[in-house]
């Protein structure tokens, strides 16, 4: 082989590895575009304070769910749920994609929820209306309540399945 015929060789090398590291770096603002359903304390990050609280003070399952579209389904970022079937979901958990059980996906969105909605609903902020402020309660230690996770399941997968 012939000096040329190496630097030839290397020089094919270095373009099949440059096409490499780009696709997989488009892969990965793919990934990075995607916002995990398991970022729990994070919901502030991505919907205002007002938004937040107006969804609470809607007080079922609808307005939980548009809580959970304005978050995850933003302009420029991929679905956070794949259906496979009527009583499986694949998820992304931030680091990969995982299948589980409708149930349990909707019961950690849920919890996110409810997260968000506990930073909200503080009593200093309703010291004017504690009736509003106890009917917040209410509504989100509901949230854990099967027939709601049920009802929220049901959103979740006529929404995704489309």
């Amino acid at each position: 082989m012939s000096f040329e015929q190496v630097i030839q060789l290397l020089q094919n090398i270095d373009k099949k590895l440059d096409i490499l590291i780009n696709h997989n770096n488009t892969n990965n603002n793919i990934i990075n575009k995607i916002i995990s359903i398991r970022e729990k304390d994070n919901y502030h990050t991505y919907a205002e304070s007002n938004y937040i609280k107006k969804c609470l003070e809607g007080k079922g399952h609808t307005a939980d769910f548009k809580l959970f579209k304005n978050i995850h389904l933003q302009s420029g970022y991929e679905y956070p749920i794949k259906i496979i079937n009527r009583k499986i979901l694949s998820y992304y958990n931030g680091v990969e994609w995982i299948d589980n059980d409708i149930i349990d996906v909707c019961k950690i969105i849920l919890n996110n929820i409810q997260n968000a909605y506990m930073k909200e609903n503080v009593f200093e902020n309703s010291s004017k209306n504690p009736q509003k402020f106890i009917e917040n309660q209410k509504h989100i230690l509901a949230i854990n309540d099967v027939k709601y996770i049920k009802k929220f399941s049901t959103l979740l997968y006529k929404f995704f399945k489309n």
